[in-house]
């Protein structure tokens, strides 16, 4: 190569050209401009509503104007601050064993086997891609046994002479129904929130492990001060989409006289208010005072854990060394003794599932193959005969949303990642505004909206609006940040590539 002293080499610190400076405003103004038209607008109609009095099955001209009189109502309902505790009760149940669960596994998956840590992860992912039919496999085949053992056991404790009296009662059957949907919860998400601490934890290289281990740090030494300070940030936004998951999650019945607003959760309450008694009015004001409680405690979460969470960047790149970190034999027996138990508990319900398949009816073992498979799919297409038809509406609308959030959230994520333009820092801070903001508040809005545009039963309802993925955005900017040197960009632009 010949070097010309006279050849003026591009300083990555210069001030950029004016053409660099706006094309960063192009790279995300697809997802801002789907941002404002099914999240923005929604967001300040929903408000508009609170303060009126509205029946959902009448035009939006019949609102009658109440004032403040919905959130003075909220404030002082006492069922509302009832289903508010027993709802924070049941988010902050489920999140805390998933994540003390899932991370400490991806650090040990990513130190110890990171090689497989992609055959790993798919199979820790598969209760949240199978969803509630192996997740009620789980809870009949594990946990509606034992909590029948434990419930005995309760009553023969509360029949002893001397101490039966003081003895808690655990055979409320709500109590049930709340360990159902905790424990539904846990085992559906741990393996997403795997695979975000996983992506964090890759780009922790290997040799700050080595550099703690020769200054004597032992296995979970080396979680404690060097994986989980640096992963901080990752843990403070699954921890707190966990949150918001758990909380959206309706667990009562909301129709019908079955309702009790004295034991139900405030998903379910709202519902009932805005689907069942038609005062949306009411439910939007229900849900903007739901969302400024969540936000309280989403503010602990950050001062918890998020400080600086808008800046998720580690100090070094990826070195793509995937060989183990050595660990002594007892940790690492440890380690693998909770990886095998938590892949195990990933896996059965779902094979329970398919074995289950090919049996008729209730009964027989785990593993039993039965003959009834081709008979359980023709009854099937009887009892649901537009079942293809069904099936190709989901992979069509699943397609098109899932390909509309990829470009959107490519084209964002690389302008945030790896461009410089004037308000980037509170753009990207509005966009991790829009991923903790709860779907539950936009859902009536929305549907209004796409009634007005004439969309509303129109594939395009759903996967348009899908397309403007926050949270895609958030995961490709943070792996790029991680995997991609700015030294490789300034070497392509140096060659003439533009952004």
């Amino acid at each position: 190569m010949n070097l010309n002293p006279s050849m003026t080499v591009p300083n990555s610190s210069r001030r950029r050209s004016p053409l660099r400076s706006v094309s960063g405003y192009w790279f995300i103004a697809p997802f801002f401009a789907l941002l404002v038209l099914f999240a923005a607008f929604p967001l300040i109609f929903s408000l508009i509503v609170a303060f009126h009095e509205w029946n959902p099955s009448s035009p939006v001209s019949t609102m009658r104007y109440t004032g403040w009189w919905a959130f003075h109502y909220t404030f002082t309902d006492q069922y509302f601050w009832g289903s508010l505790w027993r709802t924070m009760r049941l988010a902050l149940s489920s999140i805390l064993p998933q994540h003390l669960i899932a991370l400490p596994l991806a650090f040990v998956i990513n130190t110890c086997y990171r090689r497989f840590q992609g055959q790993l992860g798919t199979m820790l992912f598969l209760p949240f891609i199978t969803g509630a039919a192996a997740s009620a496999a789980m809870l009949s085949t594990f946990v509606t046994p034992l909590w029948n053992n434990l419930y005995e056991f309760n009553l023969w404790l509360q029949q002893m002479p001397g101490i039966g009296s003081l003895i808690p009662d655990f055979t409320d059957p709500s109590l049930l129904t709340e360990t159902r949907a905790v424990l539904e919860n846990v085992w559906n998400n741990l393996g997403f929130n795997l695979l975000l601490y996983l992506m964090a934890l890759s780009a922790i290289p290997r040799s700050l492990y080595e550099a703690a281990q020769l200054e004597g740090t032992r296995f979970w030494g080396m979680f404690r001060f060097v994986a989980f300070p640096l992963v901080r940030p990752m843990v403070f936004v699954a921890v707190t989409m966990s949150f918001l998951r758990g909380l959206q999650v309706p667990v009562g019945q909301w129709w019908g006289q079955a309702f009790d607003p004295r034991s139900t959760d405030l998903t379910t309450y709202i519902i009932r208010t805005g689907f069942w008694d038609f005062d949306m009015g009411l439910a939007i004001g229900l849900t903007w005072g739901f969302f400024l409680m969540l936000l309280a405690v989403v503010m602990v979460f950050y001062v918890i854990l998020g400080r600086n969470f808008t800046n998720l960047d580690t100090s070094a790149q990826l070195e793509g060394d995937a060989s183990p970190v050595r660990f002594k034999p007892i940790p690492k027996l440890l380690a693998k003794t909770l990886l095998a138990f938590t892949v195990f508990a990933a896996i059965l319900p779902t094979l329970i599932v398919f074995f289950a398949a090919t049996r008729y009816g209730y009964g027989g073992d785990w593993f039993d193959v039965g003959q009834n498979l081709g008979s359980n799919h023709v009854g099937l297409l009887e009892a649901v005969p537009n079942f293809w038809r069904n099936l190709w509406n989901s992979v069509y609308i699943a397609s098109l949303g899932t390909v509309g959030a990829l470009i959107g959230a490519s084209l964002a994520g690389f302008a945030f990642a790896q461009l410089e333009f004037r308000g980037r820092n509170a753009m990207y801070t509005v966009v991790l505004g829009v991923m903790l903001f709860p779907s539950l508040l936009n859902l009536i809005p929305v549907g209004l909206g796409m009634t007005a545009i004439g969309w509303f039963g129109l594939a395009r309802a759903v996967w348009i609006p899908a397309s403007a993925s926050a949270f895609g955005v958030f995961l490709i900017r943070q792996y790029l940040q991680t995997a991609m040197p700015k030294s490789m960009l300034e070497a392509a632009r140096v060659d003439g590539a533009n952004d």
